[in-house]
C-alpha cells in the first residue's frame, strides 16, 4: 500500500465531506496520442496497474507496427491512499482552519486570516484520507449522469434549461480550461478515473 497527495478545490472538498464526491477525473500526462488513433488496453490492468497503449487502422485492426507504450496511474492502485491537500486559511499567532471553520469565524476576525494554496498543506494536518477501490482510463466524454453525480456535481446548482447532466458537466469542465483546448470537452482526451472511499486519517 502506498500513501500519495492529491489536490482538490475548496467545492470539491466541500462534497466529499457532505460524501456526495467518491470519483475523480485526472489528465493522463502525456496523452496517449503519437499517430492515428491511440487506444487503451485495459488488459494489462490487473495486479501490476500498467496500461498499454496501442493503434487501430482505419479498418479497426491494432496497427502491429505501432510499439506500444506502458504506463501507470500516477494516483496509485486500488488499496492505495490519498491524502488531500486543501487550500486552508492562517493566522500569524493563533494557527490554521479549513474553509469550513473560517466561515464560521465571526466577521472582524476574519481580515487577520491570510488564505493558502493547498500546495502548501502539510500531510500531518490533513483531514481527508482517501483509499482506491477502483482505477481505469477512458475518454473525458464516456462520463455518464451516474458518474456525473459520482463527481460532486450537486444538482442544487444545475441549471433549469433542460440540459442533461453530462453537457452540464462539460461546461464546468471547459469552465476549468479555458486557457488549453487540448483539455476541453470537445478534444475529448484521455483520463484517469480514480474511485474512492473516504476512510479514517
Amino acid at each position: 500500500m502506498k500513501e500519495r497527495p492529491i489536490i482538490f478545490s475548496t467545492p470539491m472538498v466541500r462534497a466529499i465531506l457532505e460524501g456526495r464526491k467518491t470519483m475523480t477525473r485526472r489528465l493522463v500526462k502525456p496523452q496517449p496520442v503519437k499517430k492515428g488513433i491511440a487506444c487503451i488496453d485495459e488488459e494489462l490492468k490487473g495486479e501490476s496497474g500498467l496500461f498499454r497503449t496501442w493503434l487501430r487502422n482505419s479498418d479497426g485492426g491494432i496497427d502491429q507496427d505501432f510499439n506500444p507504450e506502458y504506463f501507470e496511474c500516477p494516483y496509485g492502485q486500488p488499496g492505495d491512499r490519498l491524502w488531500c491537500k486543501e487550500a486552508f486559511y492562517k493566522h500569524k499567532h493563533i494557527g490554521m482552519k479549513f474553509f469550513d471553520e473560517y466561515e464560521a469565524l465571526p466577521d472582524n476576525d476574519k481580515p487577520y486570516y491570510r488564505k493558502v494554496s493547498p500546495l502548501f498543506l502539510p500531510k500531518y494536518v490533513a483531514r481527508i484520507a482517501l483509499e482506491i477501490t477502483e482505477v481505469r482510463v477512458e475518454r473525458l466524454q464516456e462520463i455518464n449522469a451516474v458518474e456525473v453525480l459520482k463527481e460532486g456535481i450537486s444538482l442544487r446548482t444545475k441549471p433549469r434549461d433542460g440540459d442533461n447532466l453530462e453537457r452540464y458537466f462539460a461546461e464546468l469542465w471547459n469552465s476549468l480550461y479555458t486557457k488549453k483546448p487540448e483539455c476541453q470537452w470537445k478534444a475529448n482526451p484521455w483520463m484517469w478515473v480514480v474511485e474512492f472511499k473516504r476512510i479514517k486519517p
